[in-house]
């Protein structure tokens, strides 16, 4: 059985296919920008999964392309070596050899030889370590750079500045950077068809009135919007959803967003960032002026009083681990020290977790910054 997409999602991952695909069209390479929340993640692993929406977006291309798609965190601790092994693994090279590099790159040269092309998609790069996002990136312009016109990466991120300074740091980044597409969240019809979808899926009725307001508040922010339908005008988990999204963005928009809601005047680099946000189709959303004062909020004063110091310990090491697999064992040592063997206990550990996770959404961090792995330990994504 194929894998299958519901009308909206089909027509939502349409929208997204032709910007995707845009530069490997052009035999370049791209960074595609994208709005938290705005369903990056789905919409990628959807366009890579349908052969349907590869052949409409790729035309004559696509009988060429050899299409790799990578989710950084489909990796047990989210390195940058777990990540071109996995790249290797998909281009089936041998496995006699430690040189991962060296081995992609001889796969990819017999691939070029046969009139093939390779297209590699990354997802949730911006969930990696400083440094394993670096690694990531230097690895990948390694493999572009074995054939520039035939070898395509399209690398999403909600943080373009973090990318940008990586590649003015090290130039041969810049390989990857061919392009900057902007993805504008849904709008339109085709946000409204995502209304009625959701409005049958949840068994609520939206007039046209509320459906306006609805465009006009969070639009193409679809976990929002979401939220807004399911929960019939209650704006508890809406907010705690909107901390989540705004606890991702860049400072730079923060920044922005704040000084434009604030009605202060924006001074020439921040207008350009402020032109950024226009492109995403963020420029207008009344949820960040409506909820300002919330988003003003000091998370790190309130975590200070709120968490215990072996809470503040275990979060720290969340914080320098982004991405990684952290063990039970690991929070373990930092609540018992020395007395470990003597003190251990999973229900404990499992308890401590979860009050941590309680405090961190009252501090306004969403759900899913914190991830259960079970039967292996958890991993933070902020």
């Amino acid at each position: 059985m194929g894998y299958h997409l519901s009308k909206i999602d089909e027509h939502i991952a349409r929208f997204y296919a032709k910007p995707l695909f845009q530069s490997a069209l052009l035999g370049e390479s791209q960074l595609c920008v994208w709005f938290p929340a705005s369903g990056k993640s789905t919409v990628s692993r959807d366009i890579a999964s349908s052969k349907k929406l590869q052949k409409e977006a790729l035309g004559m291309l696509y009988g060429r392309i050899k299409l790799i798609f990578i989710n950084c965190l489909e990796t047990q601790n989210a390195t940058s070596e777990e990540i071109i092994k996995q790249i290797s693994k998909r281009l089936k090279t041998p496995e006699d050899s430690e040189d991962t590099i060296g081995k992609i790159s001889q796969k990819c040269k017999i691939l070029i030889e046969n009139g093939q092309e390779i297209l590699i998609i990354i997802d949730a790069i911006d969930e990696l370590s400083e440094d394993e996002r670096k690694s990531l990136l230097l690895n990948l312009s390694k493999i572009v750079q074995i054939n520039k016109r035939r070898i395509h990466t399209v690398i999403n991120t909600v943080n373009k500045f973090a990318i940008e300074k990586t590649a003015l740091e090290n130039p041969s980044v810049f390989a990857l950077l061919n392009k900057i597409i902007f993805m504008p969240v849904i709008s339109g019809s085709l946000l409204y068809q995502y209304l009625d979808h959701h409005e049958k899926a949840f068994g609520v009725k939206l007039n046209p009135n509320k459906k306006k307001e609805i465009e006009v508040r969070t639009g193409g922010i679809l976990f929002l919007t979401r939220e807004i339908i399911r929960s019939s005008g209650d704006d508890g988990q809406l907010e705690l959803k909107l901390q989540s999204i705004w606890n991702r963005l860049p400072p730079f928009y923060k920044d922005v967003l704040k000084k434009y809601y604030l009605g202060k005047r924006l001074d020439t680099k921040e207008d350009k960032v402020y032109n950024e946000i226009q492109k995403l189709g963020i420029g207008k959303m009344a949820i960040f002026k409506e909820k300002l004062a919330l988003l003003e909020k000091d998370t790190d004063s309130l975590l200070k009083q709120l968490l215990t110091q072996k809470e503040k310990e275990i979060f720290t090491y969340f914080k320098k681990n982004k991405g990684r697999l952290v063990p039970k064992d690991r929070i373990a040592s930092i609540l018992w020290r020395n007395k470990v063997d003597e003190l251990y206990s999973d229900w404990a550990i499992d308890k401590t977790i979860s009050r941590l996770r309680e405090k961190l959404i009252m501090a306004g961090f969403g759900n899913d910054c914190l991830i259960t792995l079970k039967g292996k330990g958890y991993r933070w994504l902020l």
